[in-house]
């Protein structure tokens, strides 16, 4: 009686291709993860991910197979990418907050004779 060898049954080219897309991917979250490492929130992001990515590609049918090679990738790429907008979006508007207030301060400092303190006193 023959056993059946999932690895056999893959063909040679299908194969090669399957470890090349899994290194490529590999190498790219890990580019991107250790790029933006001083991101607090990138882990939280990453786990939200990979949450979504296995339950989206479970609640599809793909099996647990399916989900890893196919839906998980692209889950985490997706998370990585979204944490990334998100964080620079974030700085763009706390620096237009803190350009905002600087340029409040010296509004009021020519208004009033440049007597005004700042919120800090200084």
């Amino acid at each position: 009686m023959a056993v059946y060898d999932p690895i056999a049954s893959i063909e040679p080219s299908c194969a090669a291709h399957t470890i090349a897309s899994t290194i490529a991917f590999t190498a790219a979250a890990t580019a991107i993860h250790h790029r933006h490492h001083d991101d607090p929130y990138q882990d939280h992001c990453l786990f939200a991910g990979i949450t979504l990515g296995v339950g989206i590609g479970l609640c599809l049918g793909h099996g647990l197979e399916g989900t890893i090679f196919k839906v998980l990738p692209w889950a985490i790429l997706s998370a990585l990418l979204c944490n990334i907008m998100m964080h620079r979006l974030l700085r763009k508007h706390n620096s237009r907050q803190t350009d905002m207030e600087n340029d409040m301060r010296c509004h009021i400092d020519e208004k009033c004779g440049g007597e005004a303190r700042g919120v800090d006193g200084v």
